[in-house]
């Protein structure tokens, strides 16, 4: 019975750990324009956003997308948005949020990342490194992870 309490215990120690959320946030974009801008969000273990799309081809999009108003005089700058995950969120949801779908997308120069989530909306900026080297722009981002 004494190593049963014992485990017990121990088991209760890890509890934590597994219930702590986590968001991770890792994408790069290179100098060449007709590379891919790369990114993923991780949302407690798993993928749940990706993108992989060449600044030349947001550009023909959002051109596109502004071609459609025709009677907006003015550019407007449109979001990067990811590809997300079709699976629902399946834990609890706080108040009366009812949205279980994921969905991301980044603002004007990469810099806001808005991420639907769990029936919430967070918003962050991502830490920016110039990667010279490397020929790139390297961003990342670490949520409410244990260790961090």
């Amino acid at each position: 019975m004494r190593h049963f309490i014992s485990f017990f215990f121990a088991l209760l120690s890890f509890l934590p750990i597994l219930t702590q959320a986590c968001l991770v946030y890792y994408a790069t974009f290179p100098f060449d324009n007709d590379k891919p801008f790369v990114g993923k969000i991780i949302d407690n273990g798993i993928e749940t956003c990706s993108i992989n799309m060449t600044y030349n081809e947001h550009w023909r999009w959002q051109a596109l997308e502004n071609e459609k108003d025709w009677e907006r005089e003015e550019w407007a700058w449109k979001p990067w948005h990811f590809t997300c995950t079709k699976r629902l969120w399946q834990g609890n949801m706080k108040g009366n949020n009812t949205d279980r779908t994921y969905t991301a997308e980044l603002g004007v120069g990469l810099r806001g990342v808005t991420y639907h989530a769990h029936g919430e909306k967070f918003w962050f900026n991502p830490d920016t490194v110039e990667d010279v080297a490397g020929e790139r722009w390297v961003y990342s981002k670490k949520l409410w992870c244990a260790g961090k």
